[in-house]
């Protein structure tokens, strides 16, 4: 969408480089074996991008839908519950997703026919993004609104990398796990644990230095978030 505050050329000029970097981060990502949506098309004089539409769920609405389920005690239903702060992010869910409720019973049943589990999502997104800094790719807005769950296969989709680019340096995949970990700690604190058992998987895949790296951006967050 163009900047109206910027001068239309220089506007363009940084449209164009951002989705010629986002295109080739995903291209890079894929031969290295991580799952993205599939590229049918680049508009550059538009700056488009037509791709495939990813049949699922993200992990931030499917771990949205399990705390839910797990604070009311049943599936969701078109009501909400009497004591449920309608302002809530619970709420804001339930109202902008009740018309996916099939998709998400769906997803629901297939997991629990092949007896995936939470922590089975874990460590499979831990492999993903350690595959994923191991080809030197940083992601650059790990978030779970940014990781999907598809409805068929319950296969792990990476989206969005805007803010991707190419990296050698830990500190950049150590931002990239911080950031997850912040995702889980503001939106999903319930799901804490399912952030460690990423990060156990992720470790066991040979990233220890990228681990030990993860405590100091720890520490320089804090400092930020105390200063202000």
């Amino acid at each position: 969408m163009p900047k109206k505050y910027r001068h239309p050329m220089l506007d363009a000029e940084l449209n164009t480089k951002r989705l010629k970097n986002e295109v080739r981060t995903m291209g890079r990502a894929q031969k290295s074996g991580v799952r993205i949506p599939c590229i049918y098309f680049v508009d550059k004089d538009n700056h488009l991008m037509f791709m495939e539409r990813v049949d699922g769920l993200t992990l931030n609405s499917y771990l949205i839908y399990l705390e839910e389920k797990t604070e009311s005690g049943r599936l969701i239903s078109g009501e909400m519950s009497k004591n449920h702060d309608r302002n809530s992010a619970h709420a804001c869910f339930l109202n902008s997703a009740l018309y996916d409720q099939q998709r998400v019973y769906k997803m629901l049943e297939n997991m629990t026919s092949l007896g995936i589990t939470t922590k089975d999502i874990a460590r499979k997104l831990g492999l993903i993004i350690a595959k994923l800094h191991k080809s030197s790719l940083v992601h650059g807005d790990l978030t779970t609104s940014n990781i999907m769950l598809t409805a068929k296969d319950l296969d792990i989709v990476l989206i969005d990398f805007g803010l991707g680019m190419t990296s050698s340096q830990v500190e950049c995949y150590a931002v990239d796990l911080y950031v997850l970990e912040r995702a889980f700690s503001a939106t999903h604190p319930g799901f804490i644990e399912m952030y460690q058992q990423i990060l156990e998987a992720y470790n066991e895949a040979g990233m220890k230095k990228v681990i030990r790296r993860l405590d100091d951006v720890r520490l320089r967050g804090r400092k930020k978030i105390s200063i202000g």
